[in-house]
């Protein structure tokens, strides 16, 4: 679904955003359901660069590492990082909904801080890894 525009360039413009949001739901959500534009955020620049060697890169400079680590370990260090971020940062919270003790997501985000060489205390730092986790769900189905 598109925003509404006004006038008669307006429905080209939410036509075209109609079928942005089309086909980054069907790559992004499987498509079984509406996607309206205007809730899709980052995405919306994300996949426009989906095929963009720069976005692969910056995607493995900073959670390469930590997808490498838990495919060799059998971990789950990027999965416990994206849950911390949908916790809103909150360590109890984000122990309880992976049902780990909080020294165990203690130990957790220090490998992913000493893995990825990030500080999961500077603001930039958690900006680069969100923008990281939300290209890996665009860049990843391509792989």
């Amino acid at each position: 679904i598109g925003r509404y525009h006004p006038g008669p360039t307006g429905a080209a413009a939410s036509y075209r955003e109609a079928q942005q949001a089309l086909a980054i739901g069907q790559s992004l959500l499987g498509g079984q359901r509406s996607t309206y534009f205007g809730n899709l955020g980052a995405y919306r620049l994300i996949f426009l660069l989906r095929d963009s060697p720069e976005l692969e890169e910056f995607y493995r400079e900073t959670l390469g590492t930590l997808a490498e680590y838990d495919q060799a370990n059998g971990s789950d260090l990027v999965e416990t990082l994206e849950s911390f971020f949908a916790c809103h940062g909150n360590a109890e919270r984000t122990a309880e909904s992976l049902f780990l003790h909080r020294n165990t997501l203690a130990y957790r985000l220090r490998r992913i801080q000493q893995l990825s060489g990030l500080d999961l205390k500077n603001m930039e730092d958690l900006f680069r890894l969100q923008l990281a986790l939300k290209i890996r769900k665009v860049v990843q189905p391509q792989r």
